[in-house]
């Protein structure tokens, strides 16, 4: 008995090696397998700035993590200015900006060392918007130039009705209202009575709602009410013929308010954000780009 209950328990112990063994083959073929294939990149990439490119961007950082999803894109709006100051202190992987870096933000990236990098990521024209039922058909930059400042309170001296002009434009900060400012106001001053508003979206939803209010807005941020305002066509000066928003003569840049938006990181992207900006700029995310109501970058 002794001599066969050793023998049962050996062989049983026997298969349990062997068992054993298996498993730690398959364990250790599996991690071979493994070699040369990492884990899948995880951690987040943040982004500021912008109220224009915040929509058309959440909608690409969306896309993109649902495609990679052991990385978080957090963007925050706040303005362009706001976006860049947080890039250059360092607080942010990408600044969303629709204007160019200033001249003081370019020299002060310069004393910090920093290589500042742009990406081009949508087209837009900053487009004036009015209600629905003003009259008004055209306006020159020179009579934009005069509500915003307050020397033309009155619809009646652009030829439309004895209304007064109710004006909105973006905060300080925008990129918008500093690019509005430079090219429509010349850098004067803008006027007190005008009222100002955190995105391009709420300039839309106000105009849409009082029907002598006149603002700018970004060219895709019309969809909020496209069927309550009017979007006004420009004449660059009185005797140049006027020019409406449109997909074509913003891509032409004969639209006068015609402009590039932009992503900027402080130095050359690596890693997780040059992924991020490549998505945004790919076949894909400018087919979002244009789904948020702005134009594609050509290739």
């Amino acid at each position: 008995m002794t001599r066969n209950g050793t023998h049962h328990w050996c062989a049983r112990h026997a298969g349990m090696l062997r068992a054993l063994e298996l498993a730690v083959v398959l364990f250790v073929n599996l991690l071979g397998g493994c070699q040369g294939q990492p884990p899948p990149q995880a951690g987040s990439v943040q982004l500021k700035g912008s109220e224009t490119l915040r929509p058309l961007l959440m909608m690409c950082a969306e896309d993109f993590m649902a495609r990679h999803p052991h990385i978080d894109v957090m963007v925050q709006g706040g303005g362009s200015g706001t976006g860049i100051a947080a890039l250059l202190h360092g607080t942010v992987d990408i600044a969303m900006a629709s204007r160019e870096l200033s001249d003081k933000e370019q020299q002060y990236a310069a004393r910090q060392g920093l290589a500042v990098r742009a990406f081009d990521v949508a087209l837009d024209g900053i487009t004036v918007v009015v209600h629905a039922d003003n009259p008004v058909e055209v306006l020159t930059l020179a009579q934009l130039r005069g509500m915003f400042t307050g020397s033309l309170q009155n619809w009646h001296d652009v030829g439309s009705a004895p209304q007064a002009i109710t004006v909105l434009s973006r905060l300080p900060g925008s990129g918008t209202a500093e690019l509005f400012h430079q090219r429509v106001l010349g850098g004067a001053d803008y006027s007190g009575m005008v009222q100002q508003m955190p995105t391009n979206e709420a300039i839309v939803t106000a105009v849409a709602s009082q029907p002598w209010a006149i603002g700018y807005t970004g060219f895709g941020a019309v969809r909020v009410a496209r069927d309550r305002v009017k979007l006004v066509p420009l004449q660059a000066s009185p005797y140049a013929s006027p020019v409406s928003p449109t997909p074509e003569t913003i891509r032409a840049q004969s639209y006068p308010l015609a402009r590039l938006l932009h992503v900027y990181t402080a130095t050359e992207p690596t890693g997780m954000v040059k992924e991020f900006i490549d998505f945004c700029r790919s076949p894909r995310g400018q087919e979002l780009v244009q789904k948020a109501g702005y134009l594609a970058v050509e290739p």
